[in-house]
């Protein structure tokens, strides 16, 4: 079946489970921006904590479309969310080789926060080696067609998923943390992180799983 799904910034692991299968996938971009929501946060594994990156925005008072929301550069979020993650992540396996084109989307300035994470979305994708094309919603639609999975207004929290999913490594930590950013999952497995993901999306559709993780 089609999607439709909200844009999230450095999305979580589940938010990958719909593109798996779907043959189209349509991002929202004219619902109002609701802010403290993964669209303009995400989460990531440091050394003694989940750290939470939030993207700055600058909204007037009137309800605005995702599309339109500028990012504010009133602070340098660019220079903490590149520190944290090469804090968390560098000396992860893949972090050298997948480090270069989110560092490079990150400090490009872009005008609005969906312009920023449909780059991090493209790259995303093409590391994961799904479909990297997805249609932009023209006009906001309550309801889709019975033919459509709507995914949009959920929010993928650490640990969102069931308890006992299996794990893959993680550079910090004895306990695993489920359902934080993908980089996450990227910089840690690399090319398997695609295995991973269909995997677990097994796992969860049947409570079992062909071979360990």
């Amino acid at each position: 079946m089609a999607i439709i799904t909200d844009l999230h910034y450095l999305p979580s692991i589940s938010y990958f489970f719909p593109w798996l299968d779907s043959p189209a996938v349509i991002i929202e971009a004219q619902a109002h921006f609701v802010k403290q929501t993964s669209l303009s946060r995400c989460y990531i594994r440091a050394a003694q904590q989940v750290e939470r990156l939030t993207v700055p925005v600058s909204r007037s008072g009137t309800k605005q479309s995702v599309s339109i929301i500028p990012i504010s550069y009133r602070e340098r979020w660019p220079d903490i969310h590149w520190r944290s993650i090469a804090s968390a992540y560098g000396k992860a396996p893949y972090f050298a080789f997948y480090a270069d084109a989110f560092h490079g989307a990150i400090y490009r300035r872009h005008e609005t926060l969906f312009a920023l994470n449909s780059e991090l979305l493209t790259i995303c994708l093409q590391y994961l080696n799904l479909p990297s094309q997805f249609a932009i919603s023209n006009t906001y639609q309550k309801a889709y067609p019975a033919d459509f999975l709507d995914f949009r207004r959920l929010e993928h929290l650490p640990s969102g998923l069931p308890t006992g999913t299996p794990p893959y490594y993680q550079l910090f930590g004895s306990e695993f943390v489920n359902n934080i950013s993908v980089i996450d999952l990227l910089f840690c497995e690399g090319p398997n992180a695609i295995v991973y993901l269909r995997q677990l999306q097994q796992y969860l559709n049947t409570g079992s799983i062909s071979h360990a993780l």
